[in-house]
Formats: C-alpha cells, sequence, structure tokens
C-alpha cells in the first residue's frame, strides 16, 4: 500500500498535470472540484458523441444556475486511450457553457495511469485552494466515463499502477473512512470489465445501451447539477433509479432505496470540512 506522501513523490514517467487557472481570492464560494475522466480508446466510439452532449449539457446548467454554481464548481476533464493521458480542460470555474468535442483513438486503455495522474492534479488544486482561500473547498469528485479495462503497461513498485490506484482510492473515500478525501462515480460503457470497476470504491450508474445512454447520461448530469450544494449542504435527488444493486426486487421498491444511497454518498462528499 502507498500512502499519500509515496504517490506524491513518485513519477511514472508521463507528463504530470498542473493547475494552470490562479485561483480567485475575491470569489468566497466554497470550491467543488469535479475532474471527469474519459476513456476514449476505440470501444467507446458508439458513445462518443452522448458524452460529448453531456458534458457540455453540464457545463451549461451550471453556466445557467440560479443557485451562484458557475462560481463554485471548479471542472476538469482528463482523457485517456493509446497509451495516453491527455488533460483535456484545466481546472476552472464554469462562468458559460463549455462546447466539448472529445475525440476517439486507438490503442490501449490506461486507465490507472489517468488515476494516478488525476488524483495527484487534484492534490495540486486543493494545495492551491489552501494557499489563496484557506480550507473553503469541497472535497473533489471523480467521474469516470470508462469500460475500466484497463490495460496500463506502467508499474509501481512491481505492482500495476491501477491496483496500486484502486487500493489508494479506496483508502481515501466512504466507506472507509469517516473522512472522506474523494468520491468516485463509475459510468460504465461498452464490454465493461467489472472486476476492475468494482475493485474501485464509489457508486455506479447502471449500464446501458448505446441507444439508452444519451438519456441515462443526461439524467445523471441533471442530478449532478442539481445537488451542487452551495449555502447549505442538503442534496436534492429526483427520484431515478441510477445505482447497480444485486438485489432482484420490484423496481419501483429500489428506486427510493438507490437515490437514497447516491444522496447519501454525495452528501458525505459534499462534506463542507476539507481535509
Amino acid at each position: 500500500m502507498k500512502n499519500q506522501s509515496d504517490l506524491n513523490n513518485i513519477n511514472i514517467g508521463r507528463i504530470e498535470f498542473i493547475p494552470q487557472k490562479a485561483v480567485d481570492p475575491a470569489n468566497t464560494a466554497k470550491r467543488m472540484p469535479i475532474i471527469m475522466l474519459v476513456d476514449n480508446s476505440y470501444s467507446v466510439l458508439p458513445y462518443l458523441n452522448a458524452i460529448n452532449e453531456n458534458i457540455t449539457f453540464f457545463t451549461k446548467s451550471i453556466a445557467e444556475g440560479i443557485s451562484g454554481e458557475k462560481y463554485s464548481v471548479d471542472f476538469s476533464i482528463i482523457t485517456f486511450g493509446d497509451k495516453q493521458v491527455n488533460c483535456k480542460r484545466d481546472f476552472d470555474l464554469i462562468y458559460s457553457p463549455t462546447p466539448v468535442c472529445i475525440e476517439i483513438c486507438n490503442g490501449n486503455t490506461p486507465l490507472g495511469s489517468a488515476l494516478f495522474l488525476a488524483y495527484k492534479y487534484a492534490e495540486k488544486r486543493k494545495e492551491q485552494y489552501k494557499k489563496v482561500i484557506g480550507r473553503n473547498y469541497r472535497q473533489p469528485i471523480f467521474i469516470i466515463i470508462s469500460d475500466f479495462d484497463d490495460n496500463d503497461s506502467v508499474k509501481i513498485d512491481g505492482d500495476e499502477i491501477y491496483k496500486v490506484m484502486a487500493e489508494k482510492f479506496s483508502e481515501l473515500s466512504i466507506p472507509n473512512t469517516k473522512e472522506p478525501k474523494l468520491g468516485i462515480i463509475k459510468i460504465p460503457v461498452a464490454s465493461v470489465n467489472h472486476d476492475k470497476m468494482n475493485a474501485l470504491p464509489g457508486v455506479a450508474l447502471e449500464e446501458k445501451c448505446p441507444e439508452k445512454f444519451a438519456t441515462a447520461l443526461k439524467d445523471f448530469f441533471s442530478t449532478l447539477s442539481a445537488s451542487v450544494p452551495m449555502a447549505a449542504d442538503t442534496i436534492i435527488m429526483p427520484g431515478e433509479d441510477y445505482i447497480n444493486t444485486d438485489e432482484d426486487t420490484d423496481e419501483e421498491e429500489n428506486e427510493d432505496e438507490n437515490v437514497a444511497v447516491l444522496n447519501d454518498y454525495l452528501s458525505k462528499i459534499f462534506n463542507p470540512q476539507a481535509i
């Protein structure tokens, strides 16, 4: 198991991301860092239009919000595919709708490296917050859209980097700690590697075929934009069945329970205490 200081001092031979957009000290809104990790390997192609359209929809929803969300959500996009990890959008507040155009590439899916670089990227942003606005920020949320079929060749002390990062994220997230330092929402697409997806903590949306994926993704982003807390910590969730469940019970009976699971998860991640 790698502790936080170990990971911060490790270089995996990839270009690391450093937040370039300065934190504005005049903006007193509590920051909500959200990092979108998007798999753009070839297997995701049938889902790509829906991904681009709905991330754009999310930025529009935040920018046009009436509760000041655009002064709070610090949003970044990282893509991974063809053995590459790229920062598509640097951390920045969402003042206006931002068209998103992620393109498909071929090759392997370096999800482990993407998680490693995104984690260090978020830690650097938190350090910037602390220097400029103190602890006036909420815990970062990592939203991962992928088939989770990681085939990254990078290793850390002989261990697969994906395994190392899954352990690290598990250590830092609920329910393994009462003071979570991050949250993970998993959005599976294509032929999902369930073993690897389940190795990561967090909550997962239901798997959808390409024809139903766009609607499900829009519902999720509608929920997320409506749930960004501002003055209060109350999370308002629409009554949708987002969470995977292993129980074969009536869908209507599960709906409220599933919403409660996501509501409880986001409430803890949106905890006002910055760690």
